[in-house]
């Protein structure tokens, strides 16, 4: 097309006027050099160059008008060709939208099958044995570093009272602990509210052995200032295996964290006559022994508690910020670097934090917490599990103070 256009204005550049008459001499090795054409529009151009060798001169009205039909000519031409393009675009535009649908529907099916795979390996006993193992070789590692970091953390040991007065009285804010009073309290009596009386959610069997652990008003937690100096034992570590369970069920094997711990506590050389949990983890000093009472025995209670009083913090910590309505991945996050941080190692942080992963989203979440209950079950359960934790975990960390008093003491007296 430019070619003929080009030519032909060429040969009209180079033809000499004669006069009035409109004619225009042209130059014979112009016209036959007017070639490269193409399409319809070359008969046309063809066409003038046979009249240019035959005629000397030509009218611009012929020029003009040999030229407007070759340019229509051209333009049907261009236009069958764009209109063919875009047949061929539209074509594969579909076939690029359906392979595109196509992979869009094998990637939806291959991350159901991951989803399936990965929760048959979260649920199946490889996982919890691994996690276990993990949790027993880290945990036996750091004995000493565990017990100096929380002294960067540490509070005043609750004040001593005699064997005698211990085994009498088990006390929070001094009054006497009574668990059968706890479980068996009136539903009815004015400003009593019973866990599990009217409440389904997965958290009131542990909140309910909780609260009969210290002896509080059912429904009524203690304040996390406030000064608890004994606890059930029995209550405390049932509570313990009912809130490992629930671990379980909301995924990521995170009751291993604490049941490895809980079997330690059952499998103790303590007296099983001592029935507060603080006397009865004094009575296993001599355990210790084997250490020279350098450092606890890493399958005992005393080891047992401080990693409890750890992880349950951070459990605490984490439903602390669900209660806000925070997600799960901020839950975990702040609660986590907030406590466990400190005494994981690498290895363990690692393995932990890829557990954390696996947890459900706060939606998911919440709905198994709540079990058989309703929302605001779950919301009531949440806010007393945190009041009624807290108050757990800082009596857990006063008696590892006192525990690691003891263990200096005997390794004096040794010495001496």
């Amino acid at each position: 097309m430019k070619n003929s256009s080009c030519n032909l204005l060429g040969m009209c550049s180079n033809v000499d006027r004669k006069g009035s008459s409109e004619e225009y001499e042209l130059q014979v090795p112009a016209a036959t050099e007017a070639g490269c054409l193409f399409g319809s529009g070359a008969a046309t151009a063809l066409g003038a160059r046979d009249i240019f060798k035959t005629r000397s001169a030509v009218t611009l009205e012929e020029v003009q008008g040999l030229m407007d039909k070759m340019k229509a000519e051209l333009l049907q031409d261009i236009r069958a060709e764009l209109k063919i393009l875009a047949v061929s675009v539209h074509n594969s535009t579909n076939a690029a939208t359906s392979s595109l649908e196509e992979l869009q529907q094998e990637a939806q099916e291959l991350r159901r099958d991951l989803d399936s795979i990965q929760a048959r390996v979260d649920r199946g006993p490889l996982s919890r044995a691994l996690a276990n193992c993990a949790f027993t070789i880290c945990g036996s590692s750091e004995e000493k570093q565990g017990r100096a970091k929380s002294s960067a953390r540490r509070v005043p040991p609750p004040p001593r009272t005699s064997d005698r007065s211990a085994e009498k009285t088990q006390s929070i804010n001094n009054r006497p602990i009574d668990k059968r009073k706890a479980e068996e309290q009136d539903v009815s009596s004015p400003g009593v509210h019973k866990v599990g009386t009217s409440r389904a959610s997965l958290l009131t069997p542990a909140l309910r052995r909780f609260e009969a652990a210290t002896g509080s008003d059912i429904g009524q937690s203690p304040s996390a200032d406030a000064e608890v100096n004994e606890i059930d034992r029995e209550a405390f570590v049932s509570g313990l295996e009912d809130f490992a369970e629930l671990l379980d069920n909301i995924g990521g094997s995170m009751g291993s964290y604490l049941t490895t711990n809980i079997q330690k506590l059952r499998n103790s050389k303590a007296r099983n006559d001592k029935t507060g949990y603080r006397e009865w983890l004094l009575s296993e000093l001599p355990t210790h022994k084997a250490t020279g009472y350098r450092e606890y025995v890493d399958d005992s209670a005393w080891m047992a508690n401080l990693w409890i009083g750890w992880s349950l913090e951070f459990f605490v910590e984490m439903f602390a910020q669900l209660h806000k309505g925070r997600g799960t991945a901020q839950s975990v996050e702040e609660a986590y670097y907030k406590t466990l941080y400190e005494h994981h190692n690498f290895f363990q942080r690692t393995s932990f934090l890829a557990a954390m992963k696996r947890l459900p989203g706060r939606g998911q979440l919440m709905t198994i917490l709540s079990g058989k209950g309703s929302d605001s079950d779950v919301q009531r359960d949440l806010g007393d599990f945190v009041e009624q934790g807290r108050s757990l975990v800082k009596f857990c960390l006063f008696v590892n103070e006192e525990l690691d008093g003891q263990l200096k003491f005997a390794r004096q007296q040794g010495s001496s």
